[in-house]
């Protein structure tokens, strides 16, 4: 009976070791090309690659082998294999699109990418890719459908308006290609490089067909004062605000620091503070407040707006100020400068120690060259030993009027 039992045992045993032994060695088969699919360290011979022909990661692998070895016939053949694996993969479809065209099979490729953008149009992956492809085969319906469907959705928006800029070559062509939604995203890229006349064309597109949208409007005023077109950046600001001369002279609203208002920069060592009052104006109004910390010899030009006036008149400025605890001898004055010329400067008497609210002028006549002058707060600073500024200035009431209309009753 025991010699029946082991003989059975035995017979299990090598029964066992014929079953798993053809499965093994399945294993070894099948796990040895799978290895190299996992870790991705092709050898990239002819042998590996009949072996893993039927995985589409790998002869799209290959392909990208062939491709950087500038064999575009044999890289196409491995993307097709790919692909034919793998029909959603979009990546490897438009890696072929872009062997054929190296093939010079541009209609093969046209075809490619128009299952491409039928398939995977509505994807954001894909669209910086399809917007280059379709450039390059000049498939213009499939080319705008990618652009603006990337600046709607802010995706690579530098990329894509430099391939609109690049494939069309000018402002014209450009705006009839993208949606009105995308003129303002389209403004802002050519402000940001500098190109006036193109922006203002883009300016004049976006107002016609899209409601004027502040945020863009202002920055629009700022490109043009920068670039000192003051007659266009004057018109659009007074068409907007309702303002002509000084904006915002009362502080009824907190200084936006763009376009005509005022600008007002921050100490970044604390020296000094600049903030907007409610009640702490001339007749308990709103104010602006200007607090000197006494930390140090203050150069102080951080406050001030561009105003644009016509040249060659006679004016004069009005405003209120009060003091309180202003140190050393040099102290703040109101004073003006050309912004679009050179040859202008007038500066105001300096307020010192502690005063109650008074109204200060200064009379200036622009030259005939220049057509707005920057209104600024400033404190020079002292050569004394004692010159780190302290105290605290209330403004109120700016306003620049022509001296033609002051009556003179003598």
């Amino acid at each position: 009976m025991p010699t029946a039992t082991r003989l059975n045992r035995r017979l299990k045993s090598i029964t066992a070791a014929l079953l798993l032994t053809p499965l093994g060695l399945w294993l070894v088969a099948y796990g040895w090309p799978q290895q190299h699919l996992y870790y991705q360290d092709y050898q990239f011979d002819d042998a590996e690659a009949r072996r893993l022909s039927s995985h589409s990661k790998a002869m799209l692998a290959y392909g990208d082998h062939a491709w950087r070895n500038l064999a575009s016939d044999q890289a196409a053949g491995f993307y097709r294999r790919g692909v034919q694996r793998d029909v959603l993969n979009m990546d490897g479809w438009l890696k072929l699109a872009r062997a054929e065209v190296a093939r010079g099979r541009v209609e093969q490729s046209r075809a490619i990418l128009s299952f491409v953008a039928a398939t995977a149009g509505h994807t954001s992956r894909w669209q910086s890719s399809i917007a280059l492809l379709a450039h390059e085969l000049e498939a213009e319906d499939i080319f705008r459908q990618s652009i603006n469907f990337l600046l709607i959705r802010k995706l690579d928006i530098d990329t894509a308006l430099t391939l609109l800029d690049v494939h069309y070559g000018n402002v014209e062509q450009s705006l009839a290609a993208l949606e009105a939604v995308n003129y303002s995203v389209y403004l802002t890229w050519l402000m940001r490089w500098g190109r006036l006349a193109d922006a203002r064309r883009t300016w004049e597109q976006l107002s016609a067909h899209q409601p004027t949208n502040e945020s863009i409007l202002l920055k629009y005023i700022d490109f043009l004062i920068l670039n000192k077109n003051i007659d266009e950046a004057q018109a659009i600001w007074q068409a907007h605000t309702g303002t002509i001369g000084v904006t915002n002279g009362g502080f009824e609203q907190q200084p936006s620091g763009m376009g005509f208002d005022w600008r007002a920069h921050p100490s970044p060592d604390n020296y000094w503070k600049i903030r907007r009052t409610m009640a702490e104006g001339h007749d308990h109004t709103a104010g602006l407040k200007v607090v000197f910390l006494g930390k140090a010899n203050v150069d102080f030009h951080h406050l001030y707006q561009i105003v644009p006036l016509p040249p060659g008149t006679d004016y004069q400025l009005t405003f209120k100020w009060r003091g309180v605890g202003l140190t050393t001898d040099q102290g703040p004055c109101i004073d003006l400068e050309g912004y679009d010329c050179m040859d202008f400067y007038q500066q105001g008497p300096m307020l010192l120690g502690s005063t109650d609210w008074r109204e200060a002028h200064l009379e200036f006549t622009p030259p005939p060259d220049c057509k707005a002058v920057r209104l600024r707060v400033r404190r020079k600073a002292s050569s004394r030993f004692d010159n780190k500024i302290q105290g605290t200035l209330w403004l109120d009431d700016f306003r620049i009027a022509p001296l033609f209309n002051q009556t003179d009753d003598g």
